[in-house]
């Protein structure tokens, strides 16, 4: 996720952006609750990541309505 945030804000899609690296902050702090069998702290986790994905789909779907 944070090449695709890389990419994003290189195509000038800053909100995008900012999603796809909050999405991998995320992604990358799953691990540690995950190796230690912390299943309450990991799907509250996964719980926040969710809704990130409709979130970026909207705001790449918006640039490119902005585009097109």
């Amino acid at each position: 996720m944070n090449d695709a945030a890389t990419c994003l804000e290189e195509l000038g899609l800053s909100h995008a952006a900012s999603l796809a690296q909050r999405q991998a902050r995320i992604l990358g702090s799953l691990q540690y609750p995950l190796a230690r069998g912390d299943d309450q702290t990991a799907a509250a986790q996964l719980r926040y990541l969710a809704p990130l994905y409709a979130q970026l789909h909207t705001a790449v779907a918006a640039a490119l309505d902005n585009v097109i």
